[in-house]
Order: structure tokens, then sequence, then C-alpha cells
């Protein structure tokens, strides 16, 4: 008869309305874990190269001394959401691609 992992899942034993309880993981699955590799999370959006074209675009004006683009117009030629732009763009919290 075969026997549960011990690293198996407690969550299929309580009921879908309450949620499994925070404990560690045994000590048996902590080394499984160090093996998988680690690449660093979720790629850049945009790369320096992207960035910069985004604070050159957002810094042309027009004629009459406003913004030539507006911020959703930058975004959709980046291929990018808004709040990305707004993240690279803002001065207190400069980002580095």
């Amino acid at each position: 008869m075969p026997t549960a992992s011990p690293c198996a899942s407690t969550t299929a034993r309580s009921p879908r309305w309450t949620s499994p309880p925070a404990t560690r993981a045994p000590e048996s699955c902590r080394p499984l874990a160090r093996c998988r590799p680690f690449d660093g999370g979720r790629p850049a959006a945009l790369d320096a190269h992207g960035v910069e074209m985004a604070r050159a675009l957002h810094e042309m004006r027009g004629e009459d001394g406003k913004r030539r683009y507006t911020v959703q117009q930058i975004a959709d030629r980046l291929g990018v959401s808004r709040a990305t732009i707004y993240r690279h763009l803002d001065p207190d919290n400069p980002v580095s691609a």
C-alpha cells in the first residue's frame, strides 16, 4: 500500500472554506526546494533602451509647450502598461533596467 509523502499537502484533507494551517514544510521537503534553480523572478517589461525611449518621449514638447505624447500613447507604443511607464518616470524612485 503506498504511503503518503511527507511533503503531501494538508489542504486536500481540510474543507474548502478553511485555510490550511500556517506551518513550515517538513524537514524532508526543504532540500528539494533548494535543488530548484532560481532564475531571478519575472523579466523586466522594459529594457534600458525602452526606459530611455519612454523618458525621451515623455520629455518631448509640442509648439504650444504641452507634452507631445500622453503616457497612454507611450505605453501603447512600447507595448507595456501605463503603470510601467509611470514606474520608470518617477523622479523620486529611479528604476534601473
